[in-house]
């Protein structure tokens, strides 16, 4: 697979999924909704025909299912960085749904690759404000110590290789709600770019 080839050629050590704001809407389990859908709303749930999956299966044929993710994360050798969708929940104010989710989708991870590390907490939830695609920096903060405890509880396996929680605190404070994966914020923690796999929200206690 020529693609694969050229991945491989790269010599990138770590690869994340789903890329950029795709991860505010995606659905690991159902990934062809709609963006930003209530998908736990039974009245949402309730469209969901089998001819309404098919045609929305087929619109968005191209997404790459997690596993498709994994075997290619295998056969080029590369740290698998998987995106943990936090703003749905936030959105349609339906937390506990949204953690529940988020650790059923760990414990599929770890069914397919035991060794897995790095998860990041959402991604770019600030840069849509006028759609009302936004969490505002001080709620983004306040959703993490829950997302990130029930995690844990399963998956207690991770990598502790991050800076403090407080000093994490004063960062995002500093910078936009997508901190992670912007210079500057490197330099204010002494790290480099290529360290940014360690920068993670579910590292925290």
């Amino acid at each position: 697979m020529v693609k694969l080839q050229h991945l491989k050629n790269t010599g990138i050590s770590a690869l994340r999924y789903p890329e950029g704001h795709q991860v505010s809407y995606w659905d690991w389990e159902f990934p062809y909704h709609e963006p930003y859908q209530d998908i736990w709303s039974p009245r949402y749930e309730s469209t969901l025909t089998p001819e309404k999956r098919a045609e929305l299966k087929e619109k968005y044929k191209h997404r790459m299912l997690i596993d498709d993710y994994f075997e290619i994360c295998k056969e080029a050798n590369i740290e698998p960085v998987i995106g943990i969708n936090m703003f749905l929940g936030w959105k349609h104010d339906r937390k506990e749904e949204s953690i529940q989710k988020a650790v059923k989708l760990v414990e599929h991870c770890l069914q397919i690759d035991p060794t897995i590390t790095y998860f990041f907490l959402d991604n770019e939830v600030g840069h849509q404000p006028e759609k009302n695609n936004h969490v505002p920096i001080e709620n983004y903060i306040k959703l993490i110590p829950a997302y990130s405890k029930a995690i844990k509880a399963v998956h207690p396996g991770y990598s502790d290789r991050t800076a403090r929680l407080n000093n994490l605190k004063n960062e995002l404070s500093l910078i936009t709600p997508a901190p992670f994966f912007t210079p500057p914020f490197y330099a204010r923690i002494g790290l480099q770019p290529t360290s940014w796999t360690v920068l993670l929200c579910l590292l925290m206690p």
